[in-house]
């Protein structure tokens, strides 16, 4: 089973190889050197990454993705054993558009959605243990849209909200929740 932090890479990141920018090899050792994952991990995440490109590349959006793994091979660092890429998310919005609710690396806006949710948590001090992005359900684009607007609503709220101490924040949070 992959360890959280290389689990969160690949649902926070969701991004393919390109030809021309870093190849699956390089940016999975960049990753593994930071998380310290295992050759078996490091080989899943290679796989994950060559089925991506050929997903992204079938439905018409290398060029998507090309930009979008040319930016997250620029933003990617390691901080304290873990993987950062943020800064990506307008490339990853035009990734998820031209695929009709398939985001490439391991896959679609639910699974994205589902992890921006697990990261609001996480950085509020949520425990998250034992959540994992999306579950491998059927993601429609409409599902997938709903998700992300879910998601949207759970950015925007406040941590006290989210952990149960604000309960004025609690309705603008359900309101937004409604919308979707």
């Amino acid at each position: 089973m992959i360890r959280k932090d290389l689990a969160f890479f690949f649902a926070a990141l969701f991004f393919p190889a390109a030809c021309g920018g870093a190849s699956p090899t390089a940016l999975c050792d960049r990753v593994c050197d930071c998380t310290g994952c295992s050759d078996s991990e490091r080989d899943d995440c290679v796989d994950t990454l060559d089925d991506a490109q050929r997903r992204a590349e079938n439905a018409g959006c290398g060029d998507a993705y090309d930009d979008y793994l040319s930016c997250i091979d620029g933003e990617l660092t390691c901080l304290d054993g873990k993987v950062d890429a943020d800064g990506c998310e307008s490339e990853a919005e035009a990734v998820a558009d031209c695929g009709g609710g398939i985001v490439g690396g391991v896959g679609n806006a639910c699974e994205a959605a589902a992890n921006r949710i697990i990261a609001k948590f996480d950085s509020c001090g949520i425990d998250t243990s034992g959540s994992s992005g999306g579950g491998g359900a059927e993601c429609s684009a409409a599902l997938g849209a709903q998700a992300q607007c879910l998601a949207d609503c759970v950015e925007a709220t406040s941590c006290a909200t989210l952990q149960g101490t604000d309960q004025a924040g609690l309705q603008e949070y359900s309101s937004c929740v409604a919308a979707c």
